[in-house]
């Protein structure tokens, strides 16, 4: 979903604010601590209900205010966003959301922030993060397997903890299989058909290095994860959680045969972070027939000229909506091929160039 306008009102340092984007591609300069980074935030929330900054986006409530409203809409959608600490309503065509998914069935969204380096350095939450995302979109029953898993999972890590019989658990295990696989396959099918657009774009960038991608599921696959779970039942049980499964999952990354930190620099680790991000809205668009809106937080970061020129051609040749941030405004020169709008940020106000 495409906005045309966007409105926000306590949110971060923005008492009051609003501007029209363009229906493509949007550059947002100003000055460090200017609130680029909060705009940004601001467009993503619209999109997925949650903040890419933060785990409490109730402290994104302007100080002195209960909650933040933020709004987005074009010629045929309207999305509102309320949220306080004791508040969190989404509005979608006048008709409240009880479920996030919904929202981000309608607005899929890929954001690059410095933070997200996490992708290639942290820990597999965040690459398990990376490959739900498409998942989500790429296979039909997805999210009905993982919420239904997610939730057999945290009881048994409760019985874990109560010390239930494993006479009791069994039956449990039964049903965790049951959509352990099935989210297993879904995220084995999705990285398996994006292998050829992220390999084509990683080389594209960084034609040096021979990349590898390969998924472990979280468990053996020749066991078989009813007989792991079984096996582990005392271990788990002293250590209150569940050692096998899905949730235990990665996309395993690596450069020339070795770990990606122990071979690229910081700015090819952006190079490589953003070949990932836009391989999957490339994907997205390809295979669901869907735009995919894509936001950038600070464009120029560590990258050289030509770099810039190559992510900038890239940018433009996407479908959905780009959002860039940028602090010099020279930067925009690498945006002057095509059509687009240039906003700047001073004391909070948005104003377009």
């Amino acid at each position: 979903m495409a906005f045309s306008q966007i409105r926000m009102t306590a949110f971060r340092n923005f008492q009051s604010a609003s501007f029209e984007p363009h229906h493509s591609m949007n550059i947002i300069i100003g000055a460090n601590g200017s609130g680029k980074s909060s705009l940004l935030e601001a467009v993503s929330f619209l999109c997925v209900g949650k903040s890419f900054r933060t785990a409490r986006p109730d402290s994104a409530v302007n100080s002195g205010a209960e909650e933040f409203v933020l709004f987005g809409c074009n010629d045929t959608r309207r999305i509102g966003i309320k949220r306080g600490a004791g508040t969190f309503e989404i509005v979608l065509d006048g008709e409240k959301l009880t479920r996030l998914s919904d929202l981000a069935r309608i607005s899929p969204a890929r954001v690059i922030h410095p933070a997200d380096i996490e992708l290639l350095t942290g820990s597999p939450a965040e690459r398990r993060s990376f490959i739900d995302w498409g998942a989500f979109y790429h296979s039909d029953d997805f999210y009905d397997h993982w919420s239904k898993f997610r939730r057999i999972l945290k009881q048994r890590n409760a019985y874990l903890k109560m010390n239930i019989s494993y006479d009791y658990i069994d039956a449990l295990d039964a049903e965790l299989v049951v959509h352990a696989e099935a989210l297993q396959e879904a995220r084995r099918l999705y990285v398996e058909d994006i292998t050829d657009t992220v390999s084509r774009i990683c080389r594209d960038f960084l034609p040096e290095y021979e990349f590898g991608f390969s998924l472990y599921s979280g468990w053996d696959q020749k066991k078989g994860l009813a007989q792991q779970l079984k096996n582990s039942y005392e271990r788990d049980r002293m250590q209150g959680f569940t050692s096998f499964g899905p949730q235990r999952a990665d996309l395993r990354i690596t450069v020339d045969h070795s770990q990606v930190q122990d071979v690229l620099s910081r700015g090819q680790l952006k190079l490589l972070l953003c070949s990932l991000r836009l391989s999957q809205c490339c994907f997205h668009e390809k295979d669901c027939g869907t735009d995919c809106m894509f936001l950038l937080d600070d464009f120029a970061s560590e990258l050289d000229q030509s770099k810039r020129e190559k992510l900038a051609d890239y940018l433009f040749s996407l479908r959905g909506q780009v959002f860039i941030t940028a602090i010099d405004e020279s930067e925009t020169r690498f945006f002057q091929k095509g059509s687009c709008d240039i906003f700047e940020l001073d004391n909070n106000v948005i104003t377009k160039r």
